[in-house]
């Protein structure tokens, strides 16, 4: 408690400190492009196009109106003709869209008590394959069903998987009963802004009881609405697809009566979609898929593409598989320096997905993929168009399939791809993803206010969207950039306040996705390394932000920052320093805490709290980059660490 109020009480000397900077100190920074900007936005498909500005100091701040220009595109066709012949829209379902959709995310839930935090790992390989197939056959299931669309963010799930291993999560044996509350359930629902909660869980056999697997369907509303259980036994017993079926049963009865409606006779009525093929024929073929998977997930392209042909030898008719199979091409061409072999395993993507959307033409996520890559790889736009017009029949609400559509229509022409998804999309999806598309679409040609614009519509909507906030603080910063440069002050500063709210939003909401979002917190906060700000929170905060990034010390990139802080750095490093030293699991920005303090470990050697630090992060299931990086070598410590009594919260 007295290092907080230390802080407290010198924060009145800081304050007149930054009025002073702010008057004399901009006069002295250097042009050096202190922590450069991404050089990329998240566009509609998730990818990142290059960003349209580089907004570094460019010496030149003659208040022209000059806009960014995008680079030409090479949009000549390449690849054989006969490769993309139309195809076939035999056994198309009629779909609608639905009245309503919900977001879902899928997290697994780490053992207590167990170092594992994936705990599928913790499987005997049967058993393994087993889970795999079941995430497999959910992951289908929820790319059927039109009223729902899932988080895509496979990074930031997983990292916040490993967070549930401490709280009330349920498991498999918990015997955890329908309509039952969890607080870390809701905080998960609210970490993705999402309606409905997947929580998985498996437990490993011990002594005599065997590998159990269990599946949780939430909401904040109304607790746990469906639960299933089951134990994992021997493939092809007692009949070859015993296990599949268990399985995709399993699977139904965890998803049915999502968005549902009651008729008048009292019966259910589900939400209309197309049939859902079996995820593989039998146990054998089901293990060849989860193989598969499983080395695409670990990076490793030739194991999977081994995998994927045993599993087309076993089950021919494996429609689904070929949306993995495409992936598995697509990593193995990207291992290849020679044109002609590259475009050789990008041309097998292709076959693969044309011979799945025969087998599964309903799978809306492998016909549209597929046109995905015709478009990235072989700048086939109107074969793309019509394959994504199919795939709009079978879910004409389906928002990854417009995103796709972005790729291959009007490419050259932002203005008519926005005016597409303000007549075609914005009236059906209310939920901020098409105001995010928008607001993409903006940023991305060099618009920001335009940008910003959508932005913040789709904020008043999705409040707790992570990408959102980020996409608009990512902008307003860019936007305050370019009208700082055209001297109108008044003007970037709001833009600069907006920024570095929505950027403070998402440290709240995700401390530990810093990629981008600490870099540019503290530049829109700072105008650019120009100014520090006078409010007390917002100096602590934008200090803290820095010790997260580099400890607070400096670098060949820290010039601006340096020049702007000279004459106040050594007190804040010392005040944020023993901050996070002290900080304890209650306190507001306790994990970004504990990424500061990791920082100034690395910075000042100190290797005995660098490994506590560690311990402190393993405990509360915190995973961020630089905690990987580093237990990769400190792992086998910090596994055989014992902290003292005293020491173990802080």
């Amino acid at each position: 408690m007295t290092h907080k109020r230390s802080i407290r009480d010198v924060l009145a000397f800081l304050v007149f400190t930054a009025l002073f900077l702010c008057g004399c100190g901009a006069l002295l920074i250097t042009s050096t492009r202190a922590q450069e900007s991404p050089t990329a936005k998240k566009s509609a498909d998730g990818s990142k196009p290059e960003n349209a500005e580089d907004s570094g100091d460019s010496g030149e701040e003659d208040g022209g109106e000059e806009r960014p220009s995008v680079p030409p595109k090479d949009l000549k066709p390449r690849g054989p003709d006969e490769l993309f012949t139309p195809l076939s829209e035999e056994g198309l379902y009629e779909g609608t869209i639905p009245a309503q959709t919900f977001k879902a995310v899928v997290l697994t839930v780490p053992n207590a008590g167990s170092p594992v935090d994936r705990p599928i790992e913790s499987l005997g390989s049967n058993a393994r394959y087993q889970a795999g197939g079941f995430m497999l056959a959910l992951d289908q299931q929820l790319q059927y069903l039109p009223q729902i669309y899932t988080e895509t963010n496979q990074e930031r799930t997983r990292r916040y998987s490993v967070l549930l291993r401490e709280g009330d999560a349920p498991r498999a044996g918990d015997g955890v009963k329908t309509g039952a509350h969890s607080k870390s359930l809701d905080a998960a629902a609210d970490a993705f802004n999402a309606k409905l909660v997947f929580a998985v869980s498996f437990v490993p056999a011990e002594g005599e009881a065997p590998a159990k697997g269990a599946a949780f369907r939430y909401s904040k509303a109304n607790g746990i609405e469906r639960a299933v259980e089951w134990e994992f036994g021997k493939l092809a017993q007692p009949e070859p697809d015993s296990t599949v079926r268990m399985l995709e049963g399993k699977v139904n009865e965890l998803c049915s009566g999502v968005g549902a409606t009651i008729a008048e006779d009292g019966s259910v009525l589900e939400v209309a979609h197309a049939p859902i093929p079996q995820i593989a024929s039998d146990d054998k073929a089901l293990r060849e898929f989860a193989k598969l998977n499983e080395n695409l997930e670990k990076g490793e392209p030739a194991k999977a593409w081994i995998a994927y042909a045993n599993l087309m030898k076993r089950d021919p008719r494996c429609g689904r598989a070929a949306l993995y199979g495409m992936e598995v091409f697509r990593a193995l061409a990207s291992t290849q320096s020679v044109v002609e072999e590259n475009m050789k395993y990008l041309s097998s993507a292709i076959e693969a997905g044309r011979e799945g959307v025969k087998l599964a033409p309903n799978d809306v996520l492998l016909r549209g993929r597929l046109c995905w890559i015709a478009v990235s790889h072989f700048n086939r736009f109107d074969w793309a168009q019509t394959g994504i017009k199919q795939a709009m029949r079978v879910q004409p609400g389906n928002f990854q399939l417009m995103s796709w559509w972005l790729t291959c229509y009007e490419v050259e022409d932002r203005e008519k791809q926005v005016q597409w998804l303000i007549d075609n999309v914005l009236p059906v999806i209310h939920d901020g993803r098409v105001e995010l598309a928008i607001g993409n679409t903006w940023y991305g040609s060099g618009d920001y206010a335009k940008g910003i614009e959508w932005y913040e519509k789709g904020v008043k909507i999705a409040p707790l969207d992570h990408e959102m906030q980020m996409s608009l603080g990512l902008c307003a910063n860019y936007e305050g950039e370019r009208l700082a440069r055209l001297r109108k002050k008044r003007e970037a500063t709001d833009a600069f306040a907006t920024s570095s709210e929505a950027l403070a939003v998402c440290q709240d909401i995700d401390p530990q996705a810093m990629k981008w979002v600490y870099e540019y917190y503290v530049r829109a906060t700072t105008h650019k390394f120009k100014v520090l700000p006078t409010n007390p929170k917002t100096l602590e905060r934008l200090f803290l932000t820095q010790a997260c990034v580099n400890g607070l010390t400096s670098n060949r990139r820290t010039g601006d920052w340096d020049e702007l802080v000279k004459g106040v750095i050594d007190i804040w490093r010392g005040l944020i320093r023993d901050l996070c030293r002290n900080a304890k699991p209650d306190e507001p920005m306790y994990q970004m805490k504990l990424l500061a303090r990791l920082q100034f470990d690395l910075v000042e050697q100190d290797n005995d709290d660098l490994i506590h630090t560690l311990w402190l992060m393993r405990e509360m299931g915190m995973r961020p980059e630089i905690y990987v990086n580093l237990m990769a070598n400190y792992g086998p410590v910090v596994d055989e660490y014992q902290p003292k009594k005293d020491d173990d919260q802080g």
